[in-house]
């Protein structure tokens, strides 16, 4: 037990102080996942295109990314070249997508609607899942 909370405090440390204490704090839930996305995987050491994709994933004032959270629910962190994302499996995923999605370019109303029309999708399981007495189980590789 002490080894796993030691891990996971490790995990929080390494975030840099990208996230606050509070959503890092989440990583000690047993379902949370965090996944952290180096920019330099993308874009190398080339510092302007990574300030540029910084700037469309946080947006004017914080508002893209505000939505990507509300679409997504996770917490995500913008800090240099890393983009971390805190929730769920499932919404980690999803949020990974949308934020790969931007990164290659593609149009921030683009992103919004796959957000929700997968979002829509999963509604849609879970309704049939309880409609058929099961709850589907989120999927894991």
């Amino acid at each position: 037990m002490v080894a796993q909370l030691r891990s996971r405090l490790a995990t929080k440390q390494s975030l840099n102080g990208q996230a606050e204490f509070g959503l890092a704090f989440r990583l000690f839930g047993e379902d949370i996942t965090l996944d952290i996305i180096d920019l330099h995987d993308f874009f190398g050491k080339n510092d302007a295109e990574i300030r540029r994709v910084d700037g469309r994933i946080i947006g004017r004032e914080g508002k893209t990314r505000r939505i990507l959270e509300e679409l997504t629910g996770t917490a995500i962190s913008v800090s240099g070249h890393t983009v971390s994302i805190i929730g769920g499996y499932e919404a980690v995923t999803m949020a990974k997508d949308a934020l790969e999605k931007l990164i290659k370019g593609r149009t921030h109303g683009t992103v919004y609607k796959f957000l929700r029309r997968r979002r829509q999708e999963i509604k849609k399981e879970k309704a049939l899942g309880l409609w058929e007495g099961q709850v589907p189980a989120a999927k894991k590789p």
